[in-house]
C-alpha cells in the first residue's frame, strides 16, 4: 500500500470517528424540532445511561500494544504508553512513546543495511474528544470517539527524524470508575533514512490498550429520554367514546 493511500485511510478513519456522534445528535435535534416522538417499542419504557461528570482536569494513563505496519518494512508489533490531560470534555493534550522492531527479508536492500532494528517514537498531540454511546442488548455502553493530531520524532536505524501523527480511536468505559478499554488507529508520517538519502513514508499502527483515569469517574444514572405518560381509558370510558 502506497504512503498516500495509507494517509488517506487514516484521515477517513479519524473523520468518521469524530463526525459520527455529531450526526447522531443532529438527527435527534431534527426529530425534536419536528415534534416527532420515537415509538415506544423502539426505545422501551425509557432510555437510561450511566454517565460520568465532566472530564475537566482528568488524567488518563494508557498502556497499549498491537500491530505496526511499516511502509518501508514489513508487518511488526509495537508497545507503548500515553499520558493525556483533559482541559474539558472536548480538548486534551497527550504525550506518547512507542517501541517497535523492524522485521523482514534480509535480502531487502533497506533491511540488509540496518545497523539497528529498533524503532523508537515520541510525540505530543492534541486530542479532540466527542462523547458517544451505543446499545449492547438491553444495556447502554458509554464511550468516547476521538481524533489525534500530533508531531514528534522517530528513531530508525539510529537516526532521529521528524514525525507527524494523525488518527483516532474509541474509548469504551467499564463499570469500574477508573478503568476503560480503548482502540487506536494512527498513521505515522516521516522520512525513512536509507542508502542514497531519505524517503517519505506513512506507517499504520493499530493498538488495543487499557486506560487508568484519575480522579476516578463518579458514575451517575441520568434519564436521557422520558416517554410521555399516556392515560389509558377505562373500559367504560372507551365504550362511551365508541358510541
Amino acid at each position: 500500500m502506497s504512503p498516500s493511500k495509507k494517509t488517506v485511510i487514516s484521515l477517513l478513519i479519524a473523520a468518521a470517528l469524530f463526525a459520527l456522534p455529531a450526526h447522531s445528535l443532529a438527527k435527534k435535534s431534527d426529530q425534536k424540532q419536528a415534534g416527532e416522538t420515537p415509538a415506544r417499542h423502539d426505545l422501551g419504557e425509557s432510555l437510561k445511561l450511566k454517565i460520568q461528570p465532566s472530564k475537566k482536569n482528568m488524567n488518563e494513563l494508557t498502556f497499549f500494544g498491537g500491530n505496526y505496519l511499516g511502509d518501508k518494512w514489513g508487518n511488526s508489533w509495537d508497545i507503548g504508553g500515553m499520558y493525556t490531560f483533559y482541559f474539558n470534555d472536548t480538548f486534551g493534550v497527550a504525550a506518547n512513546y512507542a517501541y517497535s522492531k523492524i522485521y523482514g527479508d534480509s535480502s531487502d536492500i533497506f533491511e540488509s543495511n540496518l545497523a539497528n532494528d529498533n524503532v523508537h517514537s515520541v510525540f505530543g498531540a492534541v486530542i479532540l474528544n466527542n462523547d458517544a454511546a451505543f446499545r449492547a442488548g438491553k444495556s447502554i455502553i458509554q464511550c468516547d470517539l476521538f481524533a489525534t493530531l500530533g508531531g514528534g520524532s522517530i528513531q530508525i536505524n539510529n537516526i532521529w527524524k521528524y514525525l507527524l501523527v494523525i488518527g483516532g480511536g474509541i474509548r469504551v468505559y467499564t463499570p469500574i470508575p477508573w478503568f476503560a478499554v480503548r482502540f487506536d488507529v494512527n498513521s505515522y508520517m516521516h522520512p525513512t533514512p536509507g542508502i542514497g538519502g531519505s524517503a517519505f513514508n506513512a506507517d499504520i499502527l493499530m493498538n488495543l490498550g487499557f486506560s487508568v483515569m484519575l480522579p476516578p469517574r463518579k458514575i451517575e444514572t441520568k434519564t436521557l429520554v422520558e416517554m410521555p405518560e399516556v392515560e389509558i381509558p377505562s373500559v367504560e370510558e372507551a365504550t362511551d367514546i365508541n358510541r
